[in-house]
Protein backbone atom coordinates (compact mmCIF):
# COMPACT_ATOMS: atom_id res chain seq x y z
CA UNK A 1 0.00 0.00 0.00
CA UNK A 2 1.43 3.38 -1.03
CA UNK A 3 1.85 5.81 1.82
CA UNK A 4 2.01 9.48 1.73
CA UNK A 5 5.68 9.85 2.11
CA UNK A 6 6.33 7.62 -1.05
CA UNK A 7 7.60 9.45 -3.61
CA UNK A 8 5.02 9.59 -7.03
CA UNK A 9 7.81 8.92 -10.42
CA UNK A 10 5.06 10.90 -12.80
CA UNK A 11 5.64 14.04 -10.55
CA UNK A 12 8.56 13.24 -8.80
CA UNK A 13 6.74 14.43 -5.36
CA UNK A 14 5.63 12.80 -2.08
CA UNK A 15 2.05 13.03 -1.24
CA UNK A 16 2.54 15.45 1.28
CA UNK A 17 4.46 17.78 -0.99
CA UNK A 18 1.40 17.19 -3.49
CA UNK A 19 -0.95 17.83 -0.90
CA UNK A 20 0.42 21.07 0.33
CA UNK A 21 1.70 22.54 -2.41
CA UNK A 22 -2.08 22.32 -4.30
CA UNK A 23 -3.58 23.90 -1.42
CA UNK A 24 -1.26 26.72 -0.62
CA UNK A 25 0.72 26.50 -3.89
CA UNK A 26 -0.76 25.40 -6.92
CA UNK A 27 0.78 26.23 -9.70
CA UNK A 28 4.38 26.78 -8.00
CA UNK A 29 4.63 23.31 -7.15
CA UNK A 30 3.51 21.72 -10.59
CA UNK A 31 4.20 24.45 -13.14
CA UNK A 32 2.15 21.94 -15.83
CA UNK A 33 -1.17 21.43 -13.55
CA UNK A 34 -3.53 19.20 -15.17
CA UNK A 35 -7.52 19.60 -14.98
CA UNK A 36 -7.62 17.08 -12.29
CA UNK A 37 -5.19 18.57 -10.36
CA UNK A 38 -6.76 21.78 -10.11
CA UNK A 39 -10.48 20.31 -9.31
CA UNK A 40 -8.78 18.16 -6.64
CA UNK A 41 -7.00 20.78 -4.69
CA UNK A 42 -10.54 22.97 -5.71
CA UNK A 43 -12.09 20.12 -3.39
CA UNK A 44 -9.37 19.64 -0.86
CA UNK A 45 -9.99 23.14 -0.23
CA UNK A 46 -13.40 23.24 -0.06
CA UNK A 47 -13.56 20.08 2.54
CA UNK A 48 -10.96 21.66 4.17
CA UNK A 49 -13.33 24.79 5.24
CA UNK A 50 -15.42 22.05 6.19
CA UNK A 51 -14.03 20.51 8.58
CA UNK A 52 -13.50 24.43 10.42
CA UNK A 53 -15.72 24.56 13.07
CA UNK A 54 -18.91 26.63 12.98
CA UNK A 55 -18.55 30.07 14.37
CA UNK A 56 -21.14 31.19 16.86
CA UNK A 57 -24.48 31.62 14.88
CA UNK A 58 -23.92 29.95 12.09
CA UNK A 59 -25.53 27.16 10.26
CA UNK A 60 -24.73 24.53 7.53
CA UNK A 61 -25.47 26.86 4.69
CA UNK A 62 -23.05 29.33 5.46
CA UNK A 63 -20.39 26.77 6.27
CA UNK A 64 -21.23 25.59 2.89
CA UNK A 65 -20.90 28.82 1.05
CA UNK A 66 -17.69 28.79 2.97
CA UNK A 67 -16.52 25.80 1.35
CA UNK A 68 -17.57 26.47 -1.85
CA UNK A 69 -15.95 30.10 -1.87
CA UNK A 70 -12.93 28.60 -0.68
CA UNK A 71 -13.09 26.09 -3.71
CA UNK A 72 -13.65 28.83 -6.31
CA UNK A 73 -10.68 31.18 -4.70
CA UNK A 74 -8.27 28.46 -6.38
CA UNK A 75 -8.79 28.99 -9.41
CA UNK A 76 -8.72 32.71 -9.25
CA UNK A 77 -5.41 32.17 -7.37
CA UNK A 78 -3.68 30.15 -9.93
CA UNK A 79 -5.39 32.47 -12.48
CA UNK A 80 -3.65 35.40 -11.06
CA UNK A 81 -0.28 33.11 -10.74
CA UNK A 82 -0.15 32.64 -14.38
CA UNK A 83 -1.04 36.52 -15.13
CA UNK A 84 1.83 37.31 -12.97
CA UNK A 85 4.21 34.70 -14.70
CA UNK A 86 3.37 35.85 -18.05
CA UNK A 87 3.31 39.32 -17.58
CA UNK A 88 7.15 38.93 -15.73
CA UNK A 89 8.06 36.56 -19.00
CA UNK A 90 6.92 39.78 -21.38
CA UNK A 91 8.74 42.14 -19.43
CA UNK A 92 11.73 40.24 -20.12
CA UNK A 93 11.32 39.75 -23.63
CA UNK A 94 10.65 43.28 -23.97
CA UNK A 95 14.12 44.04 -22.59
CA UNK A 96 15.84 41.38 -23.94
CA UNK A 97 14.47 43.29 -27.39
CA UNK A 98 15.99 46.70 -25.96
CA UNK A 99 19.62 44.95 -25.93
CA UNK A 100 19.33 43.59 -29.51
CA UNK A 101 20.87 45.47 -32.37
CA UNK A 102 19.23 46.55 -35.64
CA UNK A 103 20.47 44.80 -38.37
CA UNK A 104 21.89 46.56 -40.97
CA UNK A 105 21.32 46.60 -44.86
CA UNK A 106 25.31 47.15 -46.62
CA UNK A 107 24.65 47.85 -50.55
CA UNK A 108 27.49 49.19 -53.08
CA UNK A 109 25.13 51.81 -53.59
CA UNK A 110 25.24 52.77 -49.86
CA UNK A 111 29.02 51.92 -49.84
CA UNK A 112 29.73 54.78 -52.56
CA UNK A 113 27.79 56.91 -50.47
CA UNK A 114 29.15 57.17 -47.57
CA UNK A 115 32.38 57.21 -49.09
CA UNK A 116 31.32 60.20 -51.42
CA UNK A 117 30.76 62.07 -48.43
CA UNK A 118 33.66 61.03 -46.36
CA UNK A 119 35.47 62.83 -49.51
CA UNK A 120 33.98 65.91 -48.85
CA UNK A 121 34.04 65.60 -45.11
CA UNK A 122 38.05 65.51 -45.80
CA UNK A 123 37.57 68.56 -48.12
CA UNK A 124 35.68 70.96 -45.48
CA UNK A 125 36.17 69.59 -41.85
CA UNK A 126 39.31 69.98 -40.34
CA UNK A 127 39.28 67.24 -37.45
CA UNK A 128 38.08 64.70 -40.27
CA UNK A 129 41.04 65.91 -42.22
CA UNK A 130 43.88 65.36 -39.49
CA UNK A 131 42.18 61.82 -38.49
CA UNK A 132 42.40 60.25 -41.79
CA UNK A 133 46.05 62.20 -42.54
CA UNK A 134 47.54 60.41 -39.09
CA UNK A 135 45.97 57.08 -39.92
CA UNK A 136 46.63 57.13 -43.44
CA UNK A 137 50.02 58.76 -43.18
CA UNK A 138 48.59 60.94 -46.55
CA UNK A 139 46.98 63.88 -46.91
CA UNK A 140 45.04 62.94 -50.08
CA UNK A 141 41.34 60.87 -49.42
CA UNK A 142 42.30 57.69 -51.21
CA UNK A 143 38.57 56.03 -51.11
CA UNK A 144 40.42 52.34 -52.04
CA UNK A 145 42.51 52.59 -48.78
CA UNK A 146 41.82 50.20 -46.27
CA UNK A 147 41.44 52.37 -43.51
CA UNK A 148 39.14 54.65 -44.91
CA UNK A 149 37.08 52.19 -46.17
CA UNK A 150 37.47 50.59 -42.93
CA UNK A 151 36.12 53.96 -41.71
CA UNK A 152 33.14 54.52 -43.73
CA UNK A 153 31.85 50.89 -43.89
CA UNK A 154 32.09 51.09 -40.16
CA UNK A 155 29.79 54.94 -40.45
CA UNK A 156 27.32 52.99 -42.16
CA UNK A 157 26.98 50.42 -39.26
CA UNK A 158 27.11 53.69 -36.56
CA UNK A 159 24.48 55.42 -38.43
CA UNK A 160 22.12 52.62 -38.48
CA UNK A 161 22.35 52.53 -34.58
CA UNK A 162 22.54 55.88 -33.09
CA UNK A 163 20.79 57.54 -36.14
CA UNK A 164 21.97 61.16 -37.10
CA UNK A 165 23.61 62.27 -40.34
CA UNK A 166 26.04 60.48 -42.54
CA UNK A 167 28.41 63.32 -41.56
CA UNK A 168 28.78 62.68 -38.11
CA UNK A 169 28.31 59.11 -38.55
CA UNK A 170 31.75 58.86 -40.61
CA UNK A 171 33.24 61.30 -37.69
CA UNK A 172 32.29 59.43 -35.03
CA UNK A 173 34.03 56.29 -36.38
CA UNK A 174 36.87 57.99 -37.76
CA UNK A 175 37.23 58.70 -34.11
CA UNK A 176 36.54 55.33 -32.88
CA UNK A 177 39.22 53.53 -35.38
CA UNK A 178 41.76 56.45 -34.48
CA UNK A 179 41.02 55.68 -30.60
CA UNK A 180 41.27 51.98 -31.48
CA UNK A 181 44.82 52.51 -33.44
CA UNK A 182 46.31 54.13 -30.46
CA UNK A 183 45.10 51.49 -27.60
CA UNK A 184 46.69 48.42 -30.08
CA UNK A 185 49.95 47.45 -30.44
CA UNK A 186 49.33 46.74 -33.82
CA UNK A 187 46.44 49.22 -35.48
CA UNK A 188 46.14 47.37 -39.06
CA UNK A 189 45.86 43.74 -37.10
CA UNK A 190 42.36 43.56 -35.91
CA UNK A 191 40.69 46.55 -37.80
CA UNK A 192 41.55 46.08 -41.25
CA UNK A 193 43.05 42.54 -40.95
Amino acid sequence: MASIFDVDPKTGLTGVQTLLGNVTMPSLVNPQITNKQMIDAAILRGSLELLKPRQAGENFASQASRALKAGTDFGKDVFDQQQSALETLLKQKKLAQGSIRPQVTITSAKIMGFRDVGKALFENNQEFKDIVTNLTGSDIFNANNPKIRSITTNAISYQSEFGGTIDNAILESARAFEKAQKVSKDPDADITG
